[in-house]
């Protein structure tokens, strides 16, 4: 309890851990693991922890409740509504089943069934603070606002929470209030100040409220204390593109440390099967933004328009507060999966059991995305479209795609995916069939001419207010009309007043409006507007279609990267491209000579809906046959190089090297110099059926080369077949071990790879610079289903331990080396880790835990034998033959010197490190 209480989660998962480990299955154990899995968002692993003990304790509500949660943790909605259901019967009090049992309701499309659970909850009288709370945020997700937010109000002056100012700012943003949310959120993240969370939705309001600079310095700061927080991550991306002081190189490469930093470096893909090049392909959506959102309105005509007999539409939902759009959407799909709550993994196994071909994800870094699941090579193809306006990072993910004009040839340098560049555009506006007609030019009646720009105003920087005030100053007596949803508040129009006024705009000049009570009065508003200006560096999209279906043309400025190329990609498939300005100059120019030529523009207005619709930018059939072979020609590339990898059986007489399917596991401990991997890779060489290799990395072949310790501790080769591999010559690394797995696979060994990932992460001794990526597991898999985990050792130690090694003397110094020990933490978070502490203090239970992370049968029978195995290289000194130490004895501490322990806390790498592998500062005995 303490380490809980003191914030240490994952140290308290590991101490209870080695406490069931131990004997101890007391339904009150079993069941705090499993809570404290579901605090670290690990629904999976919690799940059998919480269904043993539900077994145990039939009658405990508590129990059922975080079963309940589990359950709908792993995507089985229907049994947690079920266990929820009998948690409340024990015992009606408890919030967290409450609020839990609604959102399973929302989310599996039971809203009735909501609704009279709010009524139900409401009718109750709520008896304390934490029912308030669940009624309010169970009106909340249930779409009663009004009401939710008079609960807020109600129990922010009885019992103020972070949780509380959090909701009740969310719906003031809803309702157009930024400013006021922004408050509400800075109160919840003072109170807070090491939730990330908080801040994750603190600069998202930051950036609402105008103070771009503000929500990016935020989210550095976050970067630097959470290098492990993807989403505080990929926040960050998202808001560099909205200023325009960004370097585009600088930010690939932050795209790329995120695909670093939180994707698995080479996960393991299921095959193309069947690899038939022609047949239906299953084609999956993922998405947050199956609801009413501008995401939705270009992919919509697409899934209409969808040749069902030669593709099969899965969709996949992680869409928190379901709408009538999602309703529309889901009846749509062949298949319509609601995954909101669900794990990364629980959604990878899903995927995978429904067979799909090419996943395309449809939203990238913004808010809500399942990255984790696609990062985990969740299907054969994978491809990234639409909703995000870069790459994404993720080594996993194949294609991108896009088109020539948003991203022109020389693109791809700055991409992890391909670029597959559709013919004409990559986008399909949905057309509203309800939207009021064009009206007359509004200069005819005015007298003057109105610009307009109705662009999320986190795009209106001081530079686009700058050039928008040389427009206006150019034409006398034009006004400027801004719509954002913030912009009916008070404070908010002032600030944006204010930077218009300071460019010497009468502020007169300018109407800013907010939200309005339809659709329909939103595309009415531009019977007001003659000329429409994009903002820059993040061009508009949605807004862009909207004003030209509303016959207003719009003046964009090209950039050099997707988000500013956007406006010239519309533009052009309507035949407008004289509108996409190649420089700031220019810009200015269009927008006043088009404000010149009234006659003209009164033509163009009066004709633009109809160019519209009878362009590609609508044509949603060609389209859908222009993406649809996009898809056929990635999946015939995606065969034809699966088709190359794949030989007959190894002909062992001559001993030609054969491509190992991917279906064969191979399992890698990863580990650093000095870590323990010589005294744990003893003990797994111990478990039976298990073939282990020692020091393995396609960098060490020449001191550790693992055919030859194949045949020198295993003798898996016939003098023969050695004797043909040395006249055939060098044989790739990966086709060793292919050599060696298909060997150990008919007798049923388990073929386990130590892996010198030192190599990787402080480069010594064969490479000057370390590649900061698992380069055996990049190297191996193409060819095997690999399970992975993580050896560490308390830096301070490894480091004692390490020094004595003459091969870094003079190489490697305490900066590079905790440089590299953050880098691997991060990996061996992702992966799984045991702690070599942890494991001469508990051997068998962490072997049981390791066992379970590496898909090896357990047998306790190794701490019979551990000693007697000499065939791993390594610490000799440790490990030679007649070593009086026959038991595993629990690892002293070593005493640091006080000046090097001075040096470790001044850099911030070795704090990372401890928070990471759950580490104090000192080594504890």
């Amino acid at each position: 309890m303490a380490a809980i209480q003191a914030g240490r989660v994952a140290e308290a998962a590991d101490i209870l851990e080695r406490a069931i480990a131990r004997g101890d299955r007391r339904p009150e154990t079993l069941s705090r693991l499993g809570e404290v899995y579901l605090w670290l968002g690990r629904p999976g692993q919690a799940l059998p922890h919480l269904e043993q003990a539900g077994k145990a304790q039939r009658q405990s509500g508590k129990i059922a409740a975080a079963l309940g949660r589990a359950l709908f943790g792993v995507g089985r909605a229907g049994d947690a509504i079920e266990e929820l259901r009998r948690a409340l019967e024990l015992d009606a009090s408890l919030s967290e089943a409450w609020l839990a049992l609604v959102e399973a309701c929302v989310q599996s499309g039971r809203a009735t069934e909501a609704a009279d659970l709010v009524d139900e909850l409401a009718s109750r009288g709520p008896a304390n603070p934490r029912e308030a709370y669940a009624l309010a945020e169970a009106l909340r997700r249930t779409g009663r606002t009004n009401k939710a937010e008079q609960h807020y109000r109600a129990l922010l002056k009885e019992a103020p929470t972070p949780k509380a100012w959090n909701n009740l700012a969310t719906i003031c943003l809803r309702s157009g209030r930024p400013c006021e949310a922004l408050a509400l959120r800075r109160k919840a993240a003072e109170a807070e100040p090491n939730n990330p969370d908080f801040a994750r939705v603190l600069a998202g309001t930051l950036l609402g409220a105008g103070r771009i600079q503000d929500a990016i310095d935020l989210l550095r700061r976050w970067r630097a204390r959470a290098p492990t927080h993807a989403g505080v991550h990929s926040d960050l991306l998202l808001a560099l593109h909205y200023p325009e002081n960004v370097d585009r190189e600088e930010l690939f490469e932050e795209h790329r440390r995120w695909g670093a930093a939180h994707a698995p470096p080479a996960p393991s893909r299921p095959p193309c099967e069947p690899r038939d090049p022609n047949r239906c392909l299953r084609i999956g959506y993922i998405s947050p933004d199956f609801r009413r959102h501008p995401v939705a309105s270009f992919f919509e005509p697409l899934l209409d328009a969808h040749d069902r007999d030669a593709f099969e539409i899965y969709g996949y939902g992680s869409v928190t507060f379901p709408d009538d759009v999602t309703r529309r959407l889901a009846a749509k799909f062949d298949t319509y999966r609601a995954i909101s709550g669900a794990s990364d993994e629980a959604v990878v196994r899903r995927i995978a059991g429904d067979r799909i071909d090419i996943l395309v994800d449809l939203v990238g870094h913004t808010s809500g995305h399942r990255l984790g699941v696609l990062a985990h090579g969740a299907a054969p193809v994978q491809v990234t479209y639409l909703g995000y306006p870069d790459t994404t990072g993720i080594p996993a993910i194949d294609y991108r795609l896009t088109d020539e004009r948003a991203d022109p040839p020389g693109a791809e340098a700055r991409h992890t995916e391909s670029l597959m560049r559709l013919p004409r555009g990559f986008l399909c506006f949905s057309a509203p069939s309800d939207g009021p007609d064009v009206s007359d030019l509004p200069q005819h009646r005015n007298g003057y001419v109105t610009f307009a720009s109705f662009n999320n105003n986190a795009k209106i920087t001081p530079e686009v207010l700058s050039l928008w005030a040389h427009i206006l100053h150019a034409v006398d007596g034009a006004r400027l009309l801004l719509k954002f949803r913030g912009g009916g508040e008070p404070e908010l129009a002032r600030h944006y007043r204010d930077m218009l006024s300071e460019a010497g705009v009468d502020c007169d000049r300018v109407d800013i409006i907010g939200t309005v009570a339809s659709y329909a009065d939103h595309l009415r508003l531009y019977h007001r507007a003659d000329i429409a200006l994009d903002t820059f560096p993040y061009h508009g999209t949605t807004t862009t279609c909207e004003a030209l279906w509303m016959g207003v043309p719009v003046v964009t400025l090209i950039g050099d990267r997707h988000v500013s190329r956007v406006g010239l990609s519309i533009l052009s498939s309507v035949g407008l491209e004289r509108f996409a300005a190649a420089d700031a100059e220019q810009y200015v120019a269009t927008a006043v000579a088009t404000a010149g030529d009234v006659d003209a523009l009164a033509t163009l207005r009066s004709s633009l809906r109809d160019r519209m619709a009878g362009s590609p930018l609508c044509d949603r059939d060609g389209f859908a046959r222009d993406l649809e072979a996009a898809y056929r020609d990635i999946w015939q590339r995606t065969c034809r190089r699966q088709d190359e990898h794949v030989t007959e059986p190894a002909d062992t007489s001559t001993c030609s090297p054969a491509s190992a399917p991917q279906t064969k596991p191979v399992r890698l401990l990863h580990n650093l110099a000095r870590s323990g991997g010589t005294l744990v890779s003893r003990c797994l060489a111990c478990l039976p059926d298990t073939v282990l290799l020692s020091e393995i990395h396609p960098l060490g072949v020449r001191m550790f080369h693992p055919i030859a310790q194949a045949d020198q501790w295993y003798g898996l080769f016939t003098p023969e077949e050695l004797a043909a591999m040395k006249r055939r010559g060098s044989i790739s690394f990966p086709e060793a071990i292919a050599l060696i797995a298909d060997k150990c696979t008919p007798g049923g060994r388990h073929l386990v790879l130590r892996d010198w990932s030192h190599l990787d992460y402080m480069g010594v001794p064969f490479v000057d610079r370390p590649s900061g990526r698992m380069g055996l597991a990049e190297a191996l898999a193409p060819r095997f289903e690999l399970r992975r985990a993580a050896l560490v050792r308390h830096p301070v130690d490894q480091w004692l331990s390490l020094r004595k090694l003459t091969l870094i003397h003079g190489t490697l110094d305490v900066a590079a080396y905790l440089d590299g020990c953050a880098a691997f933490a991060e990996q061996a978070r992702r992966v799984g880790f045991v702690r070599y502490e942890d494991f001469t203090r508990d051997p068998t239970g962490t072997m049981r835990r390791l066992c379970d992370m590496l898909d090896l049968p357990y047998d306790d029978g190794f701490l019979d034998r551990w000693c007697d195995y000499t065939n791993v290289t390594g610490d000799t000194r440790s490990t030679s033959r007649g070593d009086p130490m026959r038991t595993i004895k629990p690892l002293p501490p070593r005493e640091a010197p006080p000046d090097l322990l001075a040096r470790f806390r001044r850099h911030p790498a070795y704090e990372r490190t401890l928070a990471l592998l759950g580490y104090e500062d000192r080594p504890r005995a």
